[in-house]
């Protein structure tokens, strides 16, 4: 529903008098955009306004634009105060337009420098952790990552490398950190097979069969996936299970020994004495 005259010059006022909450509280964008909206209320109703309420209008902008003229960031790109007077309304919201567009380039700098500090940040803390690995301080390398994690916690990358670092040396808490990296990027079927790995060396027998799986339904024809698979479902003991992976895995590649013996094994009458 649109507003009428009256609801516009109550909200623009209401804004206007609490100025001064942006001279510390509050940016000083928010303040400018206030003034834009304010400045075009007055000039389209203005006409319909009785002198006394134009003077009223007056006050409120002039200590909305001292508030405005004060701030660094303001003078920083516009020296010159901003004042104001009866008839000038268009002029002065292109003014503050202006203001705000160069403020909002500076922002996004700073920001952007911001951002690029907090990445380089991370690979140097990254960096050093993956030296401690490789000197066997695992210890240390461990409090940097989970600092990393708390700090990146939707960095997928990072995650994978240290996830992958931490296979690479069996350390059990790869893990975690493969959880995680499966979590941020659910197609990643490398982590879901190397999760299934470690859940098997662990002797979670059900929750290497579910990576396993996870890794095959994203690249169904990968042997060291399927092979991966039916290993889990033996170790569960799931028998007919396995052998319907094993079968799968020698049609792709009828010369695969590893899972011809596996399924001669799976099809053993007794096979859960060896196993």
């Amino acid at each position: 529903m649109q507003k009428t005259a009256k609801e516009l010059i109550t909200e623009a006022r209401g804004y206007l008098v609490n100025a001064r909450r942006y001279i510390n509280d509050r940016p000083i964008e928010e303040l400018l955009k206030v003034l834009v909206f304010s400045f075009y209320v007055y000039y389209k109703i203005s006409g319909k306004l009785s002198q006394n309420q134009r003077k009223e209008f007056k006050l409120p902008f002039d200590n909305a634009l001292k508030v405005v003229n004060i701030n660094k960031r303001v003078k920083s790109v516009f020296p010159k105060a901003l004042v104001y007077e009866f008839g000038i309304e268009l002029k002065i919201i292109n003014v503050i337009k202006a203001i705000l567009v160069i403020l909002e380039k500076q922002d996004f700098k700073e920001n952007d420098l911001k951002e690029q500090e907090k990445q380089q940040k991370k690979e140097e803390k990254l960096n050093r952790a993956l030296g401690m690995i490789q000197k066997s301080r695992f210890d240390g390398a461990l409090s940097q990552f989970k600092q990393l994690s708390s700090e990146f916690p939707n960095d997928y990358k990072m995650h994978k490398e240290i996830s992958w670092k931490l296979f690479e040396v069996k350390h059990i808490e790869c893990i975690t950190f493969l959880e995680k990296t499966v979590g941020l990027n659910p197609k990643d079927a490398e982590s879901y097979a190397a999760l299934g790995q470690v859940y098997r060396q662990v002797k979670k027998y059900k929750e290497a069969i579910s990576a396993n799986e996870k890794a095959v339904a994203l690249d169904k024809e990968n042997k060291t996936y399927l092979f991966n698979l039916a290993r889990a479902y033996m170790d569960n003991r799931s028998w007919n299970e396995a052998k319907q992976v094993l079968l799968k895995l020698i049609e792709i590649d009828p010369n695969l020994v590893p899972a011809q013996r596996a399924l001669e094994f799976v099809s053993r009458p007794f096979r859960a004495d060896y196993w």
